[in-house]
C-alpha cells in the first residue's frame, strides 16, 4: 500500500467473509478468565464456558513504548507501516519525497512480521530507482538481529545480500547511496519504523 499498488477499498474485508460456516464471531473486552471453571467472563457479563481456551491476541504496534518516538514528527516524517492509517501516511509522504536520508529501523524484538521491514526496504530501493530518485537518497536498514534475517541459516546464506552494491556500517546497519542533502535529521526509533 505504501508504494501505491493497493488503496483502503482493495484491502479491507469484512471479518466475518474469512470465517468458515458454524464459527461464530463475538467482539467484546474480556474481563476475567477462569481456568478452573473453564469459562472467559465477558464484561457485561457473558459467560463463554470452554473445553480448550486458546490465547490469540494478535499484535498491534506500540510507538509510545519507544522514549521519544511520538512526538511532533510522529505520522510526518516518522512512520509505521503495520497499520492501514500508517500504512497510508506514509504512502502519502513517500509521494511527497523527493531525496534525502531514509532509515528502516527494527527497535526491537518481537515484531509483528520480522522480514516486513527488509521488504519494504528492498520495495523502497526498487520505488526510488523507478522515480529516478535512488541516487539522492541514502537508504539504511538498521535492526537489533546479528544479521538481516531472523533464521540463522538465511542470515549466513543471505545475509550480505542488503549490502550488495552498499557499504555495510557495522553487523546490524546497511547503508547505501549518498544524498546531496538531507531533507530532514534522521530519527532512528520506532519498531520497524521509517524515518526521514
Amino acid at each position: 500500500m505504501s508504494f501505491g499498488g493497493y488503496r483502503r477499498s482493495d484491502l479491507v474485508r469484512p471479518r466475518r467473509r474469512f470465517l468458515a460456516p458454524g464459527v461464530r464471531m463475538l467482539r467484546g473486552e474480556v474481563e476475567r478468565v477462569a481456568p478452573a471453571d473453564n469459562v472467559v467472563r465477558l464484561a457485561g457479563g457473558q459467560l463463554l464456558p470452554y473445553t480448550y481456551l486458546v490465547i490469540a491476541t494478535g499484535t498491534a504496534p506500540r510507538p509510545e513504548q519507544t522514549p521519544g518516538l511520538l512526538g511532533l514528527r510522529w505520522g510526518r516524517t516518522v512512520h509505521e507501516f503495520y497499520t492501514l492509517a500508517g500504512a497510508e501516511r506514509l504512502a502519502g509522504a513517500l509521494q511527497r519525497f523527493r531525496g534525502g536520508r531514509v532509515v528502516v529501523d527494527v527497535v526491537d524484538m518481537p515484531i509483528k512480521c520480522p522480514v516486513a521491514p527488509l521488504e519494504l526496504t528492498f520495495l523502497l530501493d526498487a520505488a526510488l530507482r523507478h522515480r529516478g530518485l535512488r541516487d539522492r537518497t541514502e537508504l539504511t536498514y538498521a535492526t537489533p538481529l546479528p544479521g538481516a534475517f531472523t533464521r540463522p541459516i538465511a542470515s549466513h546464506l543471505l545475509g550480505s545480500m542488503p549490502a550488495t552494491g552498499t557499504s555495510r556500517s557495522n553487523p546490524t546497519s546497511w547503508s547505501s547511496g549518498s544524498p546531496s542533502t538531507p531533507s530532514s535529521p534522521t530519527t532512528t526509533a520506532g519498531s520497524a519504523t521509517t524515518c526521514w
